[in-house]
């Protein structure tokens, strides 16, 4: 089993609440619709919440500005992601998203 994590950022011109209703509410179910395809067989979002103990964090660390999100993506094929079948069913939905960082581990 691949665990792939992979942290998002908003692309310019969304609020991270129309980020994150748009990810919860119609790329997550797209996604799981079509996950057989890319063999996933586990899919978690987490959504960042606004605190001051986020931007706290960030400056007392000298940290970069927060992810809008973070995904958890695991399956059983490695090399599905590379197939074109699951590049088309994919391509759609990522116009949303700028990834910030990608993850695998095993």
């Amino acid at each position: 089993m691949i665990k792939l994590m992979i942290y998002l950022h908003r692309k310019a011109g969304l609020s991270r609440e129309q980020f994150q209703y748009y990810w919860q509410n119609n790329h997550g179910p797209f996604f799981m619709k079509n996950a057989a395809v890319m063999w996933y067989k586990k899919y978690v979002q987490s959504h960042t919440i606004d605190s001051p103990l986020n931007d706290g964090m960030q400056q007392s660390r000298g940290m970069p500005a927060a992810f809008d999100g973070g995904v958890q993506q695991c399956q059983g094929f490695v090399g599905s992601l590379a197939t074109r079948q699951a590049q088309e069913k994919t391509a759609p939905g990522w116009s949303r998203f700028r990834v910030g960082l990608v993850a695998l581990a095993v």
